[in-house]
């Protein structure tokens, strides 16, 4: 599995993105998947739309060139859209109308798409490489992403203009979240990588395949400005963090640390345990 993501709408209703280049829906009350929908190519990102009517996953058709393509729930998961693109898409969400599909892309760029045409409305340069990562808020008028560039901004989506940037990290950003109240954005960058210069700028241009020692998480106040507290995960190697819901909690998932190790790490810290 790829990725997985949970329905917005339904806290029974998950849809995982195999590397097999299935997409299945899951009902967490039983034990298989209810429908499983073959979509061709290597699946690399998978997002739930924020009303439940869509899914949408992006895949890998070559080093340089992606296709996501659009599931509508609502019809027996059928394909409805498949878009190419000439260049990677690293995140995707809708906005919360579902009226435009963002997507940050290899090129640096938040590229914000009508939808369901995913037809190009604006194209934001945003990062001076890889925009990796991006989140909005729950309400929809924040929207936060991270990039090679060590950067992590925040963008007011009513006019999309970035009101706050932080580059505190000193590597590629790799996760990033804001919180539910909008107070706090966090993020997520891998340190230590025993790696030479070649090595290293490669991964800075795919990092998909990329391996990483440690991972150092840093979190900020948006308003502010001001750095809240940075903690070094050492004991296992994060991939991907997110803010709950309705709580200041950050959970974190990623592996145990060690190249070898396939065992799966989820931590949740709290406001008191963000001594590390």
């Amino acid at each position: 599995v790829a990725q997985l993501v949970w329905d917005p709408t339904n806290p029974h209703s998950l849809a995982s993105a195999g590397k097999d280049s299935s997409v299945r829906i899951w009902d967490s009350r039983q034990s298989g998947c209810v429908r499983n929908i073959e979509a061709k190519g290597k699946n690399l990102n998978i997002t739930w739309s924020p009303l439940g009517n869509y899914i949408a996953v992006s895949k890998q058709v070559s080093t340089v060139k992606d296709v996501v393509s659009v599931i509508d729930v609502r019809k027996g998961g059928k394909i409805i859209q498949r878009k190419e693109f000439p260049f990677m898409v690293h995140g995707m969400c809708w906005d919360r109308t579902e009226k435009y599909f963002l997507i940050t892309t290899g090129n640096g760029t938040i590229d914000v798409m009508e939808f369901p045409k995913i037809a190009p409305a604006l194209t934001i340069e945003a990062h001076t490489g890889h925009c990796h990562c991006l989140e909005i808020s729950l309400d929809g008028t924040l929207l936060a992403t991270g990039g090679v560039d060590t950067v992590v901004q925040v963008w007011d989506t009513r006019d999309m203009c970035c009101v706050r940037t932080f580059s505190r990290m000193d590597d590629p950003i790799r996760s990033i979240s804001l919180s539910h109240d909008k107070k706090y954005v966090a993020s997520v960058c891998y340190i230590d990588r025993n790696e030479s210069k070649d090595e290293r700028d490669k991964h800075d241009r795919d990092f998909r395949d990329f391996v990483p020692t440690k991972s150092r998480i840093d979190i900020n106040e948006i308003e502010s400005g001001n750095h809240v507290h940075s903690f070094v995960m050492s004991s296992f190697e994060a991939q991907a963090i997110a803010f709950n819901p309705v709580r200041r909690l950050l959970a974190v998932a990623g592996k145990a640390a060690g190249y070898d190790n396939k065992k799966g790490v989820v931590a949740v810290y709290s406001p008191r345990s963000f001594t590390g």
